[in-house]
């Protein structure tokens, strides 16, 4: 591994949880577009238990950042970008926590049973409250639009590094690389 590069394992759970993000994406769409059926139903079973298992990644990950700390900024950035960008990764990461938290209290406050994957009982953490749930759908979505608008700043920031300053900021996330 390169000096300056991200770790391996770092950089899996950077690209898998992208695409597991963009999957969840498409899946919240879908399910919220199809009329009530058992495909709807399906959809939110695979959308909540996903929504679950990132939770758990962004703690894994989390983990991680403090067993192998993230390689140092470009030694050119500017003392703004370097904080923008430690800002943007603090953001990420909180909104990676908030979005399935709201999306949990949406599925306990309408207090339709969820099972993980279809197998494993989920615990109910708060009661049935239909003004809390339609609260909690409301900030859920408010979270989902905050993280494209980050999730798009930050693939704009990489590929700014990548073809106008030309370093390596890119690469080093790269799994290839």
């Amino acid at each position: 591994m390169a000096a300056g590069t991200w770790h391996p394992i770092a950089k899996l759970f950077h690209w898998g949880m992208a695409a597991l993000i963009a999957y969840q994406l498409w899946l919240g769409w879908r399910a919220e577009e199809l009329p009530f059926s058992p495909q709807k139903i399906d959809l939110f079973i695979t959308h909540k238990s996903i929504g679950l298992m990132l939770l758990l990644l962004v703690f894994l990950r989390l983990a991680w950042r403090g067993v192998k700390p993230r390689p140092p900024h470009d030694a050119n950035a500017s003392r703004l970008e370097r904080g923008l960008a430690d800002w943007g990764h603090r953001l990420l990461y909180a909104l990676l926590v908030a979005v399935p938290v709201t999306g949990w209290w949406i599925s306990d406050t309408s207090r339709i049973p969820f099972k993980l994957f279809g197998e494993l009982p989920v615990p109910d953490l708060m009661d049935a409250d239909k003004a809390s749930s339609e609260l909690a759908a409301d900030v859920h979505e408010f979270l989902i639009q905050a993280l494209v608008v980050l999730v798009v700043i930050h693939a704009a920031a990489a590929l700014r590094h990548h073809f106008l300053l030309k370093n390596d900021t890119l690469k080093r996330m790269l799994p290839w690389q």
